[in-house]
């Protein structure tokens, strides 16, 4: 009690029948304190999110999962700790670190540390070629020495005056506004960090494919899978060759669709959907099926789940030829995509089934 005889808390402790606290204390599981909280009271936040992803290590979860799991439970934790508390840099990286190793699948006994994609682009928009993770805006250190508040300030004072100078600064924060309120999802889209508009935004990403195929087609065309190419100069000793047609060096360009098996697949989808034409590589078949494209028709959405489709089960069949000596014909495969293109359309696009089901004929 600030202000108050000890003689007197103690009457008053007595005559109203409170327990006597003291700082640091826990209100809805936010530390609180007299002074500035120090590194040790984050703690807490840190052991929360080390327990989840340690329970999530245990399962054989896919990039989309991951992603999912961190959207919705991480981010979801620390937005809530944000909007009490400015949460300390080193916290901030300490959470990056752990979200970062979790999606790439690195443990302190798993050895090398294999990351393809940067987590700022990881974090970006998905029309700039990123998988749609928010990240906290505060977590780019300051140097100046003075509290975590001040430094937030001067942080935002300084991206503002550099990019409209001081007289553009009052219209730039109007501009932040919806309905005469402030939105912070407007001030959040001027600070976070930009990167190129991705120009397969359309094809990799719909309501119809499964969200695991969006992001290993997103990955093949971005190339950021681990292929031997990739993975052979981070340190991995394995023989450069194709598994599935076994006449050429392994990477993303040959896997999609310069490789013999890959060709076949993809050939005979496209004659399902309609299409007779030979497959290129895999950045001009991108940018033909976005050419064909129409919003919300189901035979738009036919072409887009089926594109992301092979690509995702081809990486598979991939998979399992290394990691399980399992084989699979090209026959086999076109049967696989083409009952999972159809149970997509058939659970989410917005059309007559009859006619869905005319179309596919499986």
């Amino acid at each position: 009690m600030v202000g108050i005889l000890p003689d007197v808390a103690d009457q008053i402790i007595q005559s109203s029948g409170f327990a006597k606290g003291a700082f640091p204390f826990r209100y809805l599981g936010i530390p609180l304190n007299a002074t500035r909280l120090t590194f040790d009271m984050y703690a807490q936040l840190i052991s929360k999110v080390q327990h989840s992803i340690l329970h999530w290590q245990s399962k054989l979860l896919s990039y989309a999962g991951k992603m999912e799991l961190l959207n919705s439970v991480v981010f979801g934790l620390e937005s809530f700790w944000s909007s009490c508390l400015l949460i300390p840099t080193g916290v901030l990286k300490s959470l990056k670190k752990l979200c970062r190793d979790f999606f790439w699948s690195f443990t302190p006994t798993s050895g090398k540390r294999v990351i393809f994609k940067s987590w700022d682009s990881i974090c970006s928009p998905r029309v700039e070629g990123g998988f749609g993770i928010k990240e906290d805006l505060w977590s780019v250190s300051v140097s100046d020495p003075c509290s975590e508040s001040l430094r937030a300030i001067l942080k935002v004072r300084d991206h503002i005056v550099a990019h409209t100078g001081r007289n553009g600064a009052p219209s730039l924060v109007r501009s932040w506004q919806r309905c005469g309120r402030f939105s912070t999802s407007l001030a959040y889209e001027f600070f976070r960090n930009k990167f190129p508009k991705f120009y397969g935004v359309n094809v990799v990403w719909n309501s119809i494919s499964a969200p695991k195929n969006c992001l290993i087609a997103l990955m093949a065309i971005q190339n950021k899978l681990s292929t031997i190419d990739n993975i052979y100069p981070r340190g991995f000793m394995l023989i450069n060759r194709c598994v599935l047609c076994k006449k050429s060096w392994e990477n993303v360009g040959h896997l999609f669709f310069s490789c013999d098996f890959s060709s076949v697949v993809w050939h005979h989808v496209l004659i399902w959907i309609g299409f007779k034409r030979r497959a290129w590589t895999l950045h001009r078949e991108v940018d033909w099926v976005r050419k064909r494209i129409r919003k919300r028709h189901w035979r738009s959405q036919w072409l887009q789940v089926a594109s992301t489709s092979t690509i995702y089960y081809i990486w598979l069949e991939r998979n399992h030829r290394i990691f399980l000596g399992q084989e699979k014909d090209s026959s086999s495969i076109i049967s696989c995509i083409k009952f999972h293109v159809c149970v997509r359309l058939l659970q989410r696009a917005k059309g007559p089934q009859e006619d869905i089901l005319d179309a596919v004929n499986v």
